[in-house]
């Protein structure tokens, strides 16, 4: 009885064949490969030869290649896979069906030992096909992403080499397939096929960092051509939803790899201007989330890679990334709600920022710069205040932000706040606390803030407002003593005799709220002079009036009138008497105060008797009443006044009775003297 032929039959049911039957079956399987592998070799050969391409010979052929892909033979498959490219484009009807055969090759599985080259026959076939068909491209490099995820190492090379002759082929195109494997779907995805697409993402870019980018970078995506807009376009698109692994290989393996991202270009200020954007919507997330003291970890990632772009690589410009922290990051509201180490890399970032601008720009431009880094600081300085950790205080980065205040104070005039003085002084404060506790890498950090914080042109040269409290009332009244060595003078070199109110200059209360003292270069200040004959107090005055009146002191008056004359000559000759002392320097050797023209200013000891000296000097001020301590005609504060002087020397001189006339040649001197002094009265009166 002769054996069936089991080379009919499917391969499952070949393999459940019982055992004593295959030896026979091996044989005739080979007899039966081999005859029918001869038999598609002569058919391929004949219409080889045939002129007429779309003719019914060549029809059967292909259709012969479709059948053979599904024998259990791999030598078949193998011979089909690689005659498609000759009849594929000829019969458009057969299209379909012959590229899905194709795609069936590459997912062959049958043959357990022999499947894995009957693949690559497949890969291979793909790529003829697409040369054949440029149509075809989309499609079949869609398919060999797909392939990426072949567990084979082998294998995967393989489909590498195919994708990378599809980049040759039609950069465009491939690209364009690749980007879309890598940008999120939108649409929502079970978790099984969640999984799947992630993996297969970090496929494509793994092979778009590695074997495919260099040819992308020199001869596909260079600057201004179709196929580099398509790529960065794809992978901006990505960017926002990709986890932090993923953005690393796009930003910094794959696209600064690129010859458009040079030196602050166009595509570095697109790419930092969407890393930025996605840093300021997760942190507006990441604070929506209502977790107190958060460490804002994703907007943190973001903003690291925008430090990276700007500063680090130069790619955009700085002040773009400056000024996104004083417009976007920096509030109060949202610095408040951060940890402290988020608030330390808020700080550290910003100053970053600011010494890149400065090795960046020209004046002009660092200035405005420097406007909205300063106006920021009003935020961040405090912020720096909060941070309750030393070890965390990022004092490089408060030394940076102070540097930049004295600058613009020092360049354009700049009045520091007195809120933005309190935070400076309370710096200052923690400074000296933190230089105890922190380690010797730090301290000169801390050490440049000192300084910076006493420097006069921040503290001491903008004080609108003093740092310390005005000094109460009570600190302001002066003992006799002190009242006695000040006078004020009036405008034509007159002391008054008011008691002066010794003031600090703001200045010196700078220097003393941040113990700072007198600079070095400045002198000794010296010691005021003392005036015996002058004092405040209303009896003393009195007392002096007195003395000065008596008979004892009418031989003061005729030298008094020898000297004005000896010296002012005839200046007051018109004024009603050659010498005459003026109306106020009578006014105050009336009242006892010392003026230029008065005895007791050109007398060192007073005409009066000791005796009478000591009485005077043991007796008791005598209180002054309030209306007479503020009576400005009587003792004005600021010297006195012409007509209030005039009117006070006029009354005067009706209160005092006229000397008797005397015999003798002293009397007689005298009463000279007092006559010519009526004179000069009654003149200067009518005056």
């Amino acid at each position: 009885m002769p054996l069936p032929n089991y080379s009919l039959l499917p391969a499952v049911l070949v393999l459940d064949c019982h055992p004593d039957f295959l030896p026979h079956l091996n044989t005739m399987d080979n007899r039966d490969e081999r005859q029918q592998l001869d038999e598609l070799r002569a058919l391929l050969k004949r219409v080889e030869k045939i002129p007429n391409k779309t003719g019914l010979q060549r029809r059967e052929a292909l259709k012969r290649l479709i059948e053979v892909v599904h024998s259990p033979y791999t030598s078949l498959k193998s011979l089909a896979a690689s005659n498609f490219r000759f009849f594929i484009k000829d019969f458009p009807d057969l299209e379909d069906d012959a590229i899905n055969a194709v795609y069936d090759l590459c997912e062959d599985s049958v043959a357990k030992v022999k499947c894995r080259w009957v693949r690559f026959d497949g890969y291979h076939a793909i790529i003829s096909v697409s040369k054949e068909q440029k149509q075809w491209v989309k499609r079949n490099a869609d398919v060999l992403v797909q392939l990426l995820q072949s567990d084979e190492p082998e294998e995967v090379k393989v489909v590498q080499k195919a994708l990378i002759e599809h980049i040759d082929m039609d950069p465009v195109v491939t690209l364009s397939v690749l980007c879309d494997q890598v940008i999120p779907t939108e649409e929502e995805l079970d978790e099984e096929d969640q999984v799947i697409r992630d993996r297969l993402r970090s496929l494509v870019l793994t092979f778009l960092t590695g074997d495919a980018r260099r040819g992308i970078v020199e001869r596909h995506a260079v600057p201004g051509s179709l196929a580099e807009d398509v790529l960065v376009s794809g992978m901006f698109k990505a960017i926002p939803n990709l986890p932090h692994a993923d953005v690393e290989l796009t930003v910094k393996d794959l696209l600064l790899s690129l010859k458009s991202f040079s030196e602050h270009s166009n595509r570095g200020e697109q790419l930092l201007e969407i890393v930025l954007e996605t840093a300021k919507s997760s942190l507006k997330a990441e604070l929506a989330s209502g977790i107190t003291r958060t460490s804002i970890s994703n907007t943190t990632y973001f903003l690291e890679l925008a430090s990276h772009l700007a500063v680090e690589n130069h790619v955009a410009q700085p002040k773009q990334l400056a000024r996104f922290y004083c417009s976007s990051a920096i509030s109060k509201m949202t610095l408040v709600r951060l940890s402290d180490d988020a608030k330390a890399f808020v700080l550290s970032q910003v100053s970053h920022a600011l010494l890149a601008c400065e090795k960046t720009y020209t004046s002009d431009e660092l200035n405005s710069v420097r406007k909205q880094v300063v106006d920021a600081c009003s935020v961040l300085l405090p912020c720096f205040l909060d941070i309750k950790s030393p070890d965390m205080r990022p004092w490089r980065s408060c030394s940076a932000l102070v540097q930049t205040c004295k600058r613009r104070k020092d360049e354009l005039g700049w009045t520091v706040p007195s809120s933005l003085v309190e935070v400076l002084a309370k710096i200052q404060n923690i400074a000296e606390t933190d230089l105890q506790q922190t380690s010797s890498s730090e301290k000169a950090s801390i050490q440049e803030a000192q300084s910076l914080i006493r420097s006069p042109t921040i503290f001491l040269l903008h004080f609108e407002q003093p740092l310390l409290p005005p000094p109460s009332a009570a600190s302001k009244v002066l003992s006799p003593q002190a009242s006695s060595s000040k006078t004020v003078t009036t405008r034509n070199g007159k002391s008054n005799g008011a008691p002066v109110t010794i003031q600090r200059n703001r200045e010196g209360i700078a220097r003393s709220a941040i113990g700072l003292s007198k600079p070095n270069s400045l002198p000794a200040k010296p010691p005021p002079p003392l005036d015996q004959e002058t004092s405040g107090n209303a009896s003393t005055r009195d007392e002096h009036r007195r003395q000065s009146s008596g008979p004892l002191n009418t031989s003061s008056a005729p030298s008094s009138s020898i000297q004005d004359r000896a010296t002012r000559g005839g200046s007051r000759s018109d004024s009603g008497g050659a010498g005459a002392p003026t109306l106020l320097s009578r006014l105050g050797a009336s009242q006892g105060r010392p003026t230029a023209d008065s005895p007791l200013s050109r007398s060192s000891t007073p005409s009066v008797p000791a005796k009478r000296r000591a009485e005077s000097d043991r007796a008791p001020p005598r209180p002054v009443p309030a209306a007479a301590a503020h009576d400005d005609d009587v003792d004005p504060a600021q010297g006195l006044r012409i007509l209030g002087a005039a009117s006070r020397g006029s009354g005067n001189v009706a209160a005092t009775p006229p000397p008797k006339s005397a015999s003798s040649l002293l009397s007689r001197l005298a009463g000279d003297g007092d006559s010519e002094e009526r004179k000069g009265k009654r003149s200067r009166t009518k005056f």
